[in-house]
């Protein structure tokens, strides 16, 4: 009798080969490799995944973490409090690692307790380090993870993840993941119908193209924030009163219908929606340019004359955005930006630039102004990765924003303090960025998965399906097609 054929499951990643795209290939393989002591909730609270539960002592400067005993590497072996303690340390004397995990640079020492606890010393009171102990995990010395599947190559650039049979959460269904990066969404979508790829990313624009019976479509709110982020140290966007006038000047509610195919969630601020201590009650920017022109008049930037005998019209002042070539969205997006701000007199250009050098542009400040979508969810020390003080940031704030307000009340927030309290402190940030804000905030991207009905969908409620694809199932259609190679 024929051993029966291993059941495959294929994702495709559009524009998975552009460097520095969020939703590449890489990030993909990653979420299935390795896994971390915590992982986040939707609503951002830290939820226990290779640790079985913490506490702090009770000066707050001490983390105690209990690991699981029921984990194993994908090589067999177990996973032990004295391997943690050296992956945990090795993550924070990576400064890449800590630009992403900031709270690692308030540890002083990591050690394996007894009982298979590990012990985080801090030098100052951190509550939101449970956040952050998110971050990947590898045996020391070869990296090898925990996670649902391991990698492998696979042919003409395809990544090859084969399941972890011994995996602590139950064993997976599908045998067998492969990972294909495809240059555009539509030769993407075009493998998915003719039965090519079994799950594939949809841009807004094209849900209205993306209906068939052979597939499903999945939506979910995802913690990446469309924005223009400004330049704060270029004149006038290093003005507030500029900044607070070009948000007000947004149409978002166009915006989302035109763009966005109503699937997205208006933003006034980069703080998650759906963070658990979110402020939902504070009003949030409308178009309003009555006022808009208000503020720039205040600030001497008004209307000049029309120029000479022509009375062609002229601006207020003229900035460029940064565009990545290629990404849909965030063309469409910047036209309809541009669109908006001309009817506040007011010129922003459009430098359409390469993906690569999109990335170097904007880590190197040569920019004016940039079109992106960022993280910056689920939790509340994601947007702060871009938003704190320079100085204070490691790096990652770009942008040149600085706000003392904004420091003090997310200082305040690293405190060990009530509920109430901390939720205070993020409605007084909300407030900071809407009254100061370092960007032209628009709205919230909401990713659409399209999945061939052969496969069962498990998926939490609202979240990203993509990740769950180790609960995944053959449906009774897809029973005697499972074979793919």
């Amino acid at each position: 009798m024929t051993p029966p054929s291993p059941v495959t499951l294929v994702v495709g990643a559009p524009e998975g080969t552009a460097e520095g795209d969020n939703v590449g290939t890489r990030q993909i393989v990653q979420a299935f490799e390795h896994e971390g002591l915590t992982v986040l909730g939707r609503d951002g609270r830290a939820l226990p995944q290779l640790a079985e539960s913490w506490a702090w002592d009770s000066d707050g400067r001490r983390l105690r973490v209990r690991v699981r005993n029921d984990v194993t590497y994908h090589d067999g072996t177990p996973l032990t409090a004295e391997g943690v303690a050296v992956a945990l340390s090795d993550a924070r004397d990576d400064p890449g690692l800590r630009l992403l995990y900031p709270g690692l640079g308030d540890v002083t020492a990591i050690d394996a307790g007894d009982g298979g606890e590990i012990v985080i010393s801090l030098a100052s009171p951190n509550r939101l380090l449970p956040e952050e102990l998110d971050v990947p995990i590898g045996k020391p010395g070869t990296g090898t993870g925990t996670g649902p599947y391991r990698a492998r190559p696979g042919a003409s650039g395809d990544v090859v993840l084969e399941r972890h049979e011994q995996y602590h959460a139950g064993r997976p269904a599908i045998e067998r993941l492969i990972i294909r990066p495809f240059s555009t969404m539509r030769t993407a979508w075009a493998s998915l119908l003719r039965g090519e790829l079994d799950v594939v990313d949809v841009e807004p624009h094209g849900l209205r193209f993306a209906e068939n019976a052979s597939v499903q479509r999945l939506t979910a709110l995802a913690p990446y924030l469309y924005m223009v982020a400004l330049n704060n140290d270029v004149p006038p966007l290093d003005r507030t009163e500029v900044r607070r006038a070009l948000n007000l000047a947004i149409d978002r509610d166009r915006l989302v219908r035109r763009v966005l195919e109503d699937t997205s969630q208006l933003a006034s601020d980069p703080v998650w929606p759906e963070l658990w201590a979110h402020d939902a009650t504070l009003e949030p920017f409308h178009l309003d340019l009555p006022t808009a022109r208000q503020l720039l008049d205040r600030v001497g930037l008004p209307v000049p004359a029309a120029a000479g005998a022509t009375g062609r019209r002229r601006s207020r002042f003229t900035f460029t955005a940064l565009v990545p070539a290629g990404i849909e969205s965030a063309e469409r997006l910047a036209l309809e930006v541009q669109r908006d701000l001309f009817a506040l007199d007011i010129n922003m250009q459009l430098e359409s630039v390469p993906v690569a050098e999109f990335s170097g542009r904007v880590q190197e400040r040569r920019f004016e102004a940039v079109v992106l979508s960022v993280i910056s969810g689920p939790t509340i020390g994601r947007p702060m990765l871009f938003w704190r003080a320079p100085n204070r940031a490691g790096g990652l704030n770009v942008f040149g924003y600085a706000n003392d307000d904004v420091e003090r009340l997310y200082a305040g927030l690293r405190s060990p303090v009530d509920e109430q309290t901390f939720r205070a402190s993020v409605s007084g940030l909300q407030r900071a960025f809407r009254q100061d804000p370092p960007a032209i905030f628009l709205g919230w991207e909401r990713r659409t998965r399209l999945v061939n009905r052969r496969f069962n969908v498990s998926a939490d409620r609202g979240r990203d399906p993509l990740y769950s694809m180790w609960k995944w199932t053959l449906s009774a259609e897809g029973t005697g097609r499972n074979g793919r190679e």
